[in-house]
């Protein structure tokens, strides 16, 4: 069974990529920042969801664990697609959950 934690998203913004395409920067709340490097620590290798919704945004591989409570998610997003996945996560109560599977 994932094991899930529900973070709460102090700020989404429109941002850009490294290679200057539409991302949403995302910034945890102080607690949620903490459980998420706690939470990416012990899966450094791992794959892991992020979900709004039930629906799963990006499934990145942990290379190393994340600290400071920053996240980027990018990929196929125009401007306008950033902007309504940020308004979704306002209208969500600024929560996402994210799963790693149980050691």
């Amino acid at each position: 069974m994932a094991e899930e934690l529900v973070v709460q998203v102090a700020s989404a913004e429109l941002a850009q990529d490294y290679a200057g395409l539409a991302a949403v920067a995302i910034r945890l709340s102080a607690k949620s920042a903490s459980d998420f490097g706690v939470f990416t620590q012990a899966r450094v290798g791992e794959k892991i969801e992020v979900k709004l919704n039930g629906r799963v945004l990006i499934a990145p591989v942990i290379r190393d664990p994340i600290y400071g409570g920053l996240m980027q998610i990018s990929g196929d997003l125009t401007d306008a697609k950033a902007r309504m996945l940020i308004d979704e996560i306002r209208k969500n109560g600024n929560t996402l959950v994210l799963s790693g599977s149980d050691k």
